[in-house]
């Protein structure tokens, strides 16, 4: 797939998420998840309960102004429910 990191994000019922497992490649932890996850993607996904599969987050009309999209440089993201 050529993913660098994973995340397991769990929703709340008050409409917040938490991340519960985050994994890189050679499936060690990484540090601050919160810090490396897309904000803006993660709140579409909740929102709109329908999966996300994203090519390249830094072109995608729908995140272009998302900043923690654009920290990250973001390409390649899939999301679910």
């Amino acid at each position: 797939s050529g993913a660098s990191k994973g995340f397991l994000v769990l929703a709340n019922a008050d409409g917040s998420y938490s991340v519960r497992v985050a994994r890189n490649v050679a499936r060690q932890a990484v540090g601050e998840p919160s810090e490396l996850i897309s904000d803006d993607i993660i709140k579409s996904v909740l929102a709109t309960r329908r999966p996300q599969i994203i090519s390249d987050a830094l072109t995608d009309r729908r995140f272009q102004n998302s900043l923690s999209v654009i920290r990250l440089k973001l390409s390649s993201v899939m999301c679910v429910p």
